[in-house]
């Protein structure tokens, strides 16, 4: 079979198959699978996806649109930098958005408890883990 355009061609078994080992990791160890959509945003899969899989993780604004919009379940954000713009827009279709330093979080997430204590903890001298993770349901922007 000849085609004009480039195109790509999914085994559907195969596939089938590795969600099937996916499906019984979940089980067996409670742990979620998000599909990364910057290596694979194959709309005419999703609804075969969305049976095996918790959600999609995305790394911009589009991304994040296109997982809540075509999969349509948990989105989870992660990006070395944000913008005004792009919190506003990831905080509208997103329900997790991962800060990459404690000075995003403060910057995004002003007067939160988390924030108030990660600069407690450098004060300190704490070990602190610069990954935060920020629920929707408690970022007062996104109300």
């Amino acid at each position: 079979m000849t085609r004009d355009t480039p195109y790509y061609l999914i085994d559907e078994r195969k596939l089938l198959r590795n969600l099937t080992i996916i499906e019984q990791v979940r089980d067996c160890s409670g742990a979620k699978s998000v599909l990364a959509l910057k290596c694979f945003a194959a709309w005419a899969v999703f609804p075969l996806l969305r049976k095996y899989m918790d959600g999609t993780t995305a790394s911009s604004p589009y991304e994040a649109r296109l997982g809540k919009e075509r999969f349509g379940k948990e989105v989870h954000v992660y990006s070395v930098g944000y913008s005004d713009l792009d919190i506003r827009e990831i905080g509208a279709c997103s329900d997790t958005i991962i800060f990459n330093s404690v000075s995003q979080l403060t910057r995004f997430y002003p007067g939160s408890a988390a924030a108030e204590s990660a600069c407690a903890s450098i004060r300190a001298g704490a070990i602190l883990i610069l990954t935060w993770l920020i629920r929707r349901a408690s970022f007062p922007a996104w109300a």
